[in-house]
């Protein structure tokens, strides 16, 4: 898990073109640094009860990341949902590039309620998360045992450890989620809460190569711990003009 703060700066044009970047900093104990720059720009419509956004984002990690996600390079995305009145639909559809092309998917259900007369809204919603794990192949490739990624090391001089996943390149249900987003507006001033509960499913098979600087060698195949996780975002906003 990697504690991030992450400033933002977008601009939305009245067409529906808007321009963002972001960066992730990263501020432990051991560590403080620039994760991650993101560079994001896109098109949001509306079409009365549909909507839906395109976006094409640009990654740039630094070498020192531990972040499961740092190899991916780029992303283009679709997420489109019709609102029912009583219950909006969501289906948002994604390609990561790396070494090789991941798809994913989000599939959902959200309701929006208005609040404090009308300053603050909950959206309480659920989703189903599935898709390909080739970076999280590579990420075991190059960053999972690797010193220099600060990962998990064995310690003795002379031995390698290599890491894989098996049939990163099937698509399968990743996790469901809860979540309940929560803003409220302060004039100009919007903040954000969104508590998410995490359910993950399918855990994957990791090939875990060792080799001695001797020339003896194992093998092992692992199944990958999962917990159910709760995490939480906050967040400030600032509208100019």
């Amino acid at each position: 898990a990697l504690p991030y703060i992450i400033p933002v700066f977008s601009y939305y044009h009245k067409s529906g073109i808007y321009f963002s970047a972001l960066l992730n900093y990263l501020s432990t104990a051991g560590e403080s640094r620039v994760d991650a720059i993101t560079v994001e720009g896109g098109y949001i419509f509306h079409t009365g009860n549909y909507d839906g956004q395109v976006t094409v984002s640009k990654f740039l990690y630094n070498s020192q990341s531990t972040s499961v996600s740092s190899e991916i390079q780029a992303s283009t995305g679709y997420q489109n949902g019709y609102d029912f009145g009583v219950i909006k639909t969501f289906l948002n559809l994604s390609l990561d590039f790396g070494p090789q092309i991941d798809y994913s998917t989000s599939l959902g259900l959200e309701r929006g309620f208005s609040i404090l007369h009308n300053k603050g809204e909950f959206t309480p919603g659920i989703c189903v998360n599935a898709g390909t794990q080739n970076f999280y192949n590579n990420y075991y490739k190059n960053k999972r045992y690797s010193n220099s990624g600060k990962g998990k090391s064995t310690g003795n001089t002379g031995t390698t450890v290599v890491g894989s996943v098996v049939n990163p390149s099937n698509f399968k249900i990743l996790d469901y989620e809860a979540s309940i987003p929560f803003t409220y507006n302060i004039q100009k001033l919007t903040i954000h809460f969104t508590p998410t509960y995490a359910i993950p499913v399918n855990p994957s098979l990791i090939n875990v190569n060792t080799k001695q600087s001797g020339g003896n060698s194992s093998n092992k195949t692992v199944t990958e711990h999962l917990t159910n996780t709760l995490y939480m975002s906050l967040g400030f906003s600032f509208k100019f003009g």
